[in-house]
């Protein structure tokens, strides 16, 4: 990339940035909030951003700290570059490399999202339910979560916000129907009780059909938009093996919208779709992507499709023979119909070589690839921020933002 004429402003604003530095006078590409990473391992290094341009030139390589936010601000150039975020973690005298490199990026502005920052020892709402018999399962909570007696079940519900909705469902052993308990808003002060037979009941339960599966993983979220945005989760279940139908309890006169999150894995392929509804579809259908493989090597990565698709992504491996150095590299781009793009970064290898000299990319092995659409007006900075979240941050948790329709379909290497 030719620079001359041009400089590079590098401003690294840590902690809280003024608005002045957040703009960057208007030369922002890039802006971290890296709360999501944690020194809970107290080997796990701080992520390193290496941004650099098609003829492996640096343009920027920094440091991102532990629980800051990092601005880093340069000149606008019209040539697409390459973003690297390399997460470094030695545990248990073992190395390991998350890599993932993003093609073609020119970004105003990126988030990646933590939404959980709350102290759950501190911040726990208290729900206790009076009951007269044996209560089966209270999804979405786990034994961890509540507390049982001859006649009591106190649920402590972990909160990741100071205010947010409470939602369980549950039966009675004498009934064939399920049970709900919902709460508006609840915090730290909460402390609920119930009699088990004033809950509210669900008499009928709604069954979903599939293709022809391998497995099927449902994740069902609900709200009530007017009263409070957030999503509580109220339906979840894996089923590892084929199944044609699941039939499960779900108020559906209580939610005004839901989010519906399903895998479903056949052969080598697994469809993924996740978007908001007023409604449950009750006849899953898998979306109309499909996608060749023609080379899977990690300097001739090539595919194909002819489907109307956003992005791409494949992942490979590396470890060493002695089994004490892993790398995962992520390679990450904008649709074309025809993709042949990906020769590691020159600047993510040196990294790597430096402190392993017998690291050689030649064994990398691809181990899946994927392609995904989204809604008609998404950016590519969104889509990195998705895949940011996914692989650091609390991408599952269903209450981040922005949120956007997803379809996918991932093929795997065995």
């Amino acid at each position: 990339m030719k620079v001359s004429g041009l400089f590079f402003i590098l401003l690294m604003c840590l902690g809280s940035c003024s608005n002045e530095d957040r703009a960057c006078n208007d030369q922002l590409i890039l802006f971290i909030e890296s709360r999501f990473f944690n020194e809970e391992n107290p080997a796990t290094y701080p992520p390193i951003v290496i941004i650099s341009d098609y003829s492996d030139k640096i343009i920027s390589q920094e440091t991102i700290p532990f629980e800051k936010s990092t601005a880093i601000c340069y000149r606008r150039e019209l040539q697409p570059l390459k973003l690297s975020i390399i997460y470094h973690i030695n545990q248990a005298g073992k190395r390991r490399y998350d890599i993932q490199t993003f093609h073609d990026f020119n970004s105003n502005n990126l988030y990646v999202h933590k939404t959980k920052d709350l102290n759950p020892d501190e911040h726990r709402a208290k729900i206790t339910i009076h009951r007269d018999e044996h209560v089966n399962s209270f999804y979405p909570y786990t034994e961890d979560d509540f507390n049982i007696t001859d006649s009591t079940i106190t649920i402590n519900k972990e909160l990741s916000k100071p205010e947010e909705p409470f939602f369980v469902i549950f039966s009675k052993e004498s009934e064939t129907h399920h049970r709900y308990i919902w709460l508006e808003n609840v915090n730290k002060e909460t402390d609920e009780i119930f009699d088990i037979n004033d809950t509210e009941e669900i008499l009928n339960p709604i069954s979903i059909s599939y293709p022809d599966n391998d497995a099927v993983f449902e994740r069902i979220f609900g709200r009530i938009k007017s009263s409070n945005p957030d999503f509580s989760r109220v339906y979840g279940r894996y089923y590892t093996f084929g199944i044609p139908e699941i039939s499960m309890y779900i108020p559906l006169d209580l939610f005004s919208e839901f989010r519906k999150k399903t895998i479903v894995p056949i052969n080598d392929r697994r469809f993924e779709t996740d978007y908001i509804t007023s409604t449950i579809e009750t006849n899953y259908q898998f979306p109309d992507l499909d996608v060749e493989l023609i080379s899977g090597s990690y300097d001739d990565f090539v595919i194909e499709s002819e489907s109307d698709y956003d992005f791409y992504s494949a992942n490979f491996s590396y470890e060493n023979p002695d089994h004490d150095f892993l790398v995962n590299w992520g390679l990450n781009g904008k649709s074309v119909s025809h993709i042949n793009k990906s020769k590691i970064d020159k600047a993510v290898y040196s990294y790597i070589s430096e402190r392993h000299s017998l690291f050689n990319p030649s064994f990398f092995e691809l181990t899946e690839y994927e392609i995904s659409k989204y809604d008609d007006d998404m950016h590519y900075d969104q889509f990195v921020e998705i895949k940011m979240s996914k692989e650091y941050g609390d991408y599952f948790y269903p209450n981040w933002t922005p949120f956007v329709t997803e379809e996918k379909l991932v093929v795997e290497i065995e």
